[in-house]
């Protein structure tokens, strides 16, 4: 037998002891998969749905590691995308499936510095959350008066949902800022004391990935169909 070939039938012995581990300790509920299922086309819609967004955010972190690498392709980022989500789940913390993430994508390059594809997670985070802001704030602005209807006490929350989104706004401008002005802001981290220097390293990093202001527009609009796809999903299975 090809040493492959063990290997795969060893990663779906774990996967299989995982999900009797889950099912035992009560973290997961069968029974309610059952229900689920019992309602045929909705959950088709909703695993459809989810297998969609799935891949789209799969699809947006190769592209912010394409700003560095010609070797990255969907066909094996997808997978690995699918084995952190798979961790997270149980794993404390969901960044414990980013780091397990980043093990498995240096092999697709060993060029790839590990500052790289620290930030590269971090930006992917970071845009996953705004394009949660946006659909958050846009939907407060375009409910605004069915959702005042409800309770006096939302507008507050509505408020701040407008609040989030402006901020995310702004962070966005923050990434496509003047060389110059980064420059500076790179020094200024530096003489920070111990952890200056990787701080440092990190942020331009960071910047640099900012400078593909295409991708990340088109991450950031990703972002977005790939939170509608999530809300959708859950509102049909309910």
């Amino acid at each position: 037998m090809h040493k492959a070939s063990i290997q795969t039938i060893l990663k779906v012995i774990f996967a299989a002891a995982i999900l009797t581990w889950l099912a035992k300790s009560d973290k997961l509920d069968l029974s309610l998969i059952g229900q689920v299922l019992e309602n045929g086309p909705w959950a088709l819609i909703s695993l459809a749905l989810l297998i969609c967004s799935s891949f789209i955010a799969a699809f947006r972190w190769s592209l912010l590691l394409k700003t560095k690498s010609d070797k990255i392709h969907i066909k094996k980022i997808y997978p690995i995308n699918l084995i952190g989500q798979f961790f997270s789940t149980f794993l404390p913390g969901i960044v414990t499936g980013d780091f397990l993430k980043l093990l498995y994508v240096r092999d697709c390059d060993k060029n790839l510095k590990r500052s790289f594809l620290l930030s590269t997670a971090l930006i992917d985070r970071i845009i996953g959350l705004i394009g949660l802001l946006i659909v958050g704030g846009l939907s407060s602005i375009y409910f605004y008066s069915e959702l005042t209807v409800l309770s006096p006490k939302v507008k507050p929350l509505i408020s701040f949902n407008i609040m989030l989104l402006l901020g995310a706004l702004g962070f966005v401008l923050v990434l496509f800022m003047p060389v110059r002005i980064k420059i500076h802001v790179i020094e200024l981290i530096k003489i920070l004391p111990i952890v200056g220097d990787k701080i440092a390293n990190i942020t331009e990093t960071f910047w640099k990935i900012g400078e593909s202001r295409a991708v990340i527009l088109k991450s950031i609009g990703l972002s977005v169909i790939v939170h509608i796809f999530a809300i959708t999903a859950f509102w049909s299975l309910v």
